[in-house]
C-alpha cells in the first residue's frame, strides 16, 4: 500500500489562510512537535534538519504561523496559517 497524503486549504479568522498537510505514517511526538522546528533537530534516521526550520522562518516572514499536530491516531498533520493576500 503507497503512501496517502492529504492536503486541505480552508479561509479562517478573516482574511488567513489554513493549510493543512497530513499523512498517516507514525506521529511526531509530543515533545518534539516544537523542537522539530528548530534548526538541526530531526525526528528521521537521515536528515539535516534544516526544512521544517526553513519553513517556520517562511511562514512567519509572510506574518503566519506553522505547527503539529496529530492526525487521527496514526499520523501527523503539518498546519501553515498564513495571511492572505487578495488581488494577486
Amino acid at each position: 500500500e503507497g503512501a496517502h497524503i492529504i492536503i486541505q486549504g480552508k479561509e479562517i479568522d478573516k482574511g488567513y489562510l489554513l493549510l493543512s498537510i497530513s499523512n498517516r505514517g507514525r506521529q511526531v511526538p509530543d515533545d518534539m512537535k516544537e523542537k522539530i522546528f528548530e534548526r538541526g533537530v530531526t525526528c528521521k534516521p537521515s536528515g539535516n534538519g534544516i526544512g521544517l526550520h526553513d519553513c517556520r522562518e517562511i511562514v512567519r516572514n509572510m506574518g503566519g504561523n506553522i505547527w503539529i499536530e496529530d492526525f487521527e491516531e496514526i499520523g501527523t498533520t503539518v498546519c501553515i496559517k498564513i495571511p492572505v493576500i487578495k488581488g494577486l
